[in-house]
């Protein structure tokens, strides 16, 4: 059964890859709260040098006002027959378009993933964990409050899995390290470069995100409190437990194991 499903997801890696082959193609794979939308809407306003609004066209499509980027947003949630029926769907929109972003959350890629094009531009996103994990405990506690919770910020040994993936990753795959990205302006001309483009236009808060965590889509955090909100939380001694347990040093900074290593519970 395992050799049939690769061998059925490389055919749909061929056919995507052929479907998309006259498109410059990104793909962006991050964990969820990591930074992925921020990305997205920076690398579009780069992409048509200009700040552009990526407009909603149905379920997990939206595209640019002048037509030329595209995204299809979190097509691993959907599965791939949905995703194949969507590309179709959008066949003529595709035609007046120049670029395609692909995001990818919560999902390790596979060599010839059956949602990436060969010909993309791979661009996998960091930021620090206990950040990430922080802001997913604090979104899945806005969700629950008003029964929205839709199990989408669990936080288990996968958050854990895929940042050891992204220090292992093949060398066809870019970092883009969220935290550095806030907070250097060099940073992100260096970057920029790597993709061939050069217009460092920061980007709006992003709807198909769902703007931050800690205050939401109408005000835009201060990269001061994006670094560190970690420090402001309560710790679940779940969430604790397993990042002593799973994680190593080489997944977190200094200072967040030294967190990690020392944190007591308050009574």
């Amino acid at each position: 059964m395992d050799i049939l499903k690769r061998f059925i997801g490389y055919l749909i890696h061929l056919y995507v890859s052929f479907y998309f082959r006259n498109k410059n193609v990104y793909v962006i794979s991050g964990l969820r709260r990591s930074g992925n939308h921020a990305l997205i809407n920076w690398l579009a306003n780069s992409l048509e040098r200009s700040h552009v609004t990526l407009l909603s066209l149905n379920y997990q499509v939206c595209q640019t006002q002048s037509g030329k980027t595209i995204l299809i947003n979190e097509v691993n949630f959907s599965g791939c027959f949905w995703f194949l029926k969507r590309i179709r769907q959008i066949k003529p929109l595709l035609k007046h378009a120049d670029n395609v972003i692909i995001s990818l959350e919560d999902y390790l890629p596979e060599p010839r993933d059956k949602y990436i094009p060969a010909t993309a531009c791979k661009i996998t996103v960091k930021r620090k964990l206990l950040n990430i994990i922080a802001s997913r405990l604090t979104r899945s506690i806005k969700q629950a409050s008003v029964g929205l919770d839709r199990g989408d910020m669990r936080i288990d040994e996968r958050i854990v899995d895929y940042r050891y993936w992204q220090n292992t990753a093949n060398g066809d795959w870019l970092v883009w390290d969220f935290d550095l990205w806030l907070a250097s302006t060099d940073y992100r001309k260096e970057f920029l470069k790597k993709l061939r483009l050069q217009d460092d236009i920061q980007p709006q808060i992003s709807i198909q995100g769902g703007g931050s965590s800690f205050t939401g889509k109408n005000t835009a955090p201060q990269a001061h409190d994006l670094n560190s909100r970690w420090k402001h939380i309560k710790w679940p001694d779940r969430v604790i437990n397993m990042i002593r347990k799973d994680a190593d040093e080489s997944l977190l900074t200094n200072e967040e194991w030294e967190f990690i290593s020392t944190y007591v519970s308050p009574e």
